[in-house]
């Protein structure tokens, strides 16, 4: 057997099991849209109660940012384009100063700095899962434990804002990112989600150095200040403590124990399934070795020509792997250039838009109809709907899954027919 997973579809189509186990696909996409939910109670306690009025002051299309390295501890929150979002502390600990700060006798409430440093890791265990079930496929476990929010000496940043999304890009391998000449993924996050990555980076991580310093609590290392998750000064969190979180949610949520092995298998399975995802892929030609030196790389778009006779399609790019190698459970290095082209980041946002629009699921739809009021747009209203509804949806009867599942996989399908053709991205014209 080789140790191979088995995995298949229920005949009905609403659960797939995994060796063995049975996972409804509802309970799965309703966990994940509960951890929105979670984060967004943790934001609001980090914030003094006021995250819903913060956040809606994010005007995420203002954001300025580039794509190119910046400087050791720079990103967009040091751009002074973005001065209006008041970078830094001062925002975070102004809201929390009744709890933080004894003014009567001048000095700081240890408990109160505690407490909130306290509900700072609890929000990044509850961020850096939502990072990598949310971004679209997910890669594999480093690649999220190990994003930066700002650049390092050697390397680039991971964490990007741009046209008003929370962009992602990781490195296949880490030693080829130093000479900027890795292997890279872009994966976008719903606004919503995007919004809390602002606010963590801008405000809460500058509040948490500060505070650690002034009541004398451990501080990160140097080396430790450009990474996303870690708290105080344990090392960078690994993939172990992701899994480990990752497997308490989803066992609370869906009864199955699904960490980082499992849950990549079960994800990529589940975005075979959405209608319309998979388009034709050319196979005439299947080789039976894999020679990932024989990769053609396009030089204008950076995307692979050629791969073994297959063509590989950005959806199995994403989850790190390419086309043919996927149905084999295997990965297989897809070289990038250094920089992604524009072309191939526009590819990269709506597969991972069909991804954010399959979490959503039944509350999008249920909830879409019933909203008034002005008109939000597009991707904003889709992340609210689909997690502001996310309880009434756990009380809903999943008599109504199959209409809503079909409206959910036409708007996939429309989703899918704005990508290029897989022929003009493997054979632009010369």
């Amino acid at each position: 057997m080789g140790g191979q997973p088995s995995i298949r579809w229920a005949e009905n189509g609403e659960a797939l099991f995994h060796n063995g186990e049975r996972i409804m696909v509802d309970d799965f996409t309703r966990t994940l849209r509960g951890q929105v939910v979670e984060a967004q109670k943790l934001l609001d306690r980090l914030f003094g109660g006021t995250w819903e009025k913060v956040s809606q002051k994010i005007n995420m299309d203002r954001i300025a940012d580039s794509m190119v390295r910046l400087g050791a501890g720079q990103s967009f929150a040091t751009n002074p384009k973005n001065d209006w979002l008041e970078p830094g502390p001062a925002k975070a600990m102004r809201l929390m100063e009744p709890s933080i700060w004894d003014s009567a006798r001048n000095r700081w409430k240890r408990r109160g700095v505690k407490k909130w440093l306290r509900d700072l890791r609890l929000l990044r265990e509850v961020l850096i899962v939502l990072v990598h079930t949310w971004g679209g496929l997910p890669g594999r476990g480093p690649e999220v434990t190990t994003l930066r929010h700002c650049d390092s000496w050697q390397l680039i940043r991971n964490i990007f804002v741009t046209d008003g999304q929370v962009m992602i890009v990781t490195d296949r391998d880490k030693m080829k990112a130093i000479r900027d000449n890795a292997r890279k993924v872009a994966r976008f996050v719903p606004e919503l989600i995007g919004r809390m990555i602002v606010g963590y980076i801008t405000w809460l991580i500058p509040a948490e150095r500060v505070l650690r310093r002034k009541c004398k609590l451990a501080e990160p290392r140097g080396e430790q200040l450009e990474f996303m998750w870690r708290d105080g000064s344990s090392r960078v969190w690994d993939t172990d403590r992701l899994s480990r979180q990752l497997a308490r949610v989803m066992q609370a949520g869906t009864g199955a124990r699904i960490g980082v092995g499992r849950y990549r298998p079960i994800a990529i399975e589940m975005g075979r399934r959405i209608r319309g995802l998979v388009a034709k892929q050319l196979e005439s030609r299947i080789e039976d070795e894999d020679e990932d030196d024989n990769v053609d790389i396009d030089p204008t778009t950076g995307e692979p020509v050629d791969c073994g006779g297959s063509w590989n399609i950005v959806w199995d790019l994403q989850s790190t792997h390419g086309t043919r190698i996927a149905r084999q459970h295997y990965a297989v290095h897809i070289g990038f250039p250094g920089k992604l082209q524009p072309e191939m980041i526009a590819t990269f946002k709506e597969i991972s838009k069909l991804w954010h629009q399959f979490l959503e699921g039944e509350s999008a739809e249920e909830k879409g109809p019933k909203r008034k009021g002005k008109r939000k747009g597009k991707h904003q209203a889709e992340g609210q709907q689909g997690t502001d509804g996310s309880a009434q949806t756990t009380r809903r009867k999943r008599a109504k899954t199959g209409k809503a599942g079909r409206d959910v996989e036409e708007d996939m399908a429309d989703g899918l027919r704005t990508l290029p053709t897989i022929q003009q991205q493997c054979c632009p014209p010369t």
